[in-house]
């Protein structure tokens, strides 16, 4: 046997290996920052369906009585220095945000941090989902304003950009998911 056939039965073997390594690991594991919002008696489901390159992760949560209760989702969307990953509870009966949360950024932590703090995120809790979120400079003075943060434009809209694609993906899913 030659160098190069022995390189290709080691190539076989890891690609055997690692598909049967994927096909016996159980199919997902729900993150804790995802089993927080669920209470006991409640299920999480994934909807990978729904799932795409800027929505990272789409969760539902049920009652006991199987009545849609929450939307989670996990988006991206560029900040001002990189990708701002964003997580959006949806309340499935009222289809009102309930909670944003900034997972991830790497935006600077005098102004851009800013993103993390609740003040700012409150912004974001009770608009409805049927309408898209727009940037404002100053107050807001539709449902659907958000008011950036001064110094922090980029940023604040990076987060509101990927609300929107969890906002936009949540109106397939009310659709689609009974």
């Amino acid at each position: 046997m030659g160098g190069c056939q022995i390189r290709r039965i080691r190539f076989s073997a890891v690609v055997a290996l690692i598909i049967l390594l994927a096909a016996c690991s159980p199919s997902h594991v729900i993150p804790e920052y995802i089993e927080q919002f669920a209470a006991d008696g409640e299920s999480i489901k994934r909807l990978d369906r729904f799932e795409s390159q800027s929505i990272t992760a789409v969760y539902i949560i049920r009652s006991d009585g199987e009545e849609k209760k929450s939307i989670i989702q996990e988006a991206g969307a560029e900040g001002f220095k990189d990708i701002i990953r964003v997580l959006t509870l949806i309340d499935a009966q009222t289809g009102l945000i309930e909670k944003v949360e900034v997972l991830e950024h790497h935006e600077t932590e005098d102004y851009g941090g800013y993103v993390t703090e609740e003040w700012f995120l409150d912004r974001f809790t009770g608009k409805n989902a049927k309408n898209g979120l727009k940037l404002v400079k100053r107050a807001a003075k539709r449902q659907e304003d958000i008011a950036a943060i001064t110094g922090a434009t980029y940023t604040s809209q990076a987060v509101i950009d990927a609300v929107n694609l969890c906002l936009e993906n949540y109106r397939k899913i009310s659709e689609e998911v009974k």
